[in-house]
């Protein structure tokens, strides 16, 4: 959010960029959240998660590396055409 801060509003040091620390919720709903699979979905639920857990993980270690370093995000591209 910007707030302005009084003065010239020309000038760029009337105004701050302001926002609120949301970690501690944001963790809270997600425990909830995981709480709630566990609890309604039980095994299934925990077998979600782990899963969840997997697709987060793959996607932190190889596509975004590989996004960031420009390579082709897919394999049949990189070949040549037969």
């Amino acid at each position: 959010m910007l707030a302005y801060l009084g003065g010239n509003p020309v000038q760029s040091q009337s105004y701050q960029l302001v926002d609120f620390q949301r970690s501690t919720p944001l963790v809270l709903l997600a425990a909830l959240f995981a709480l709630a699979v566990l609890i309604l979905g039980r095994f299934q639920g925990l077998k979600a998660l782990i899963a969840l857990g997997l697709s987060f993980g793959v996607l932190a270690l190889f596509v975004l590396p590989a996004i960031i370093a420009g390579r082709t995000r897919c394999w049949w591209r990189s070949r040549a055409p037969a």
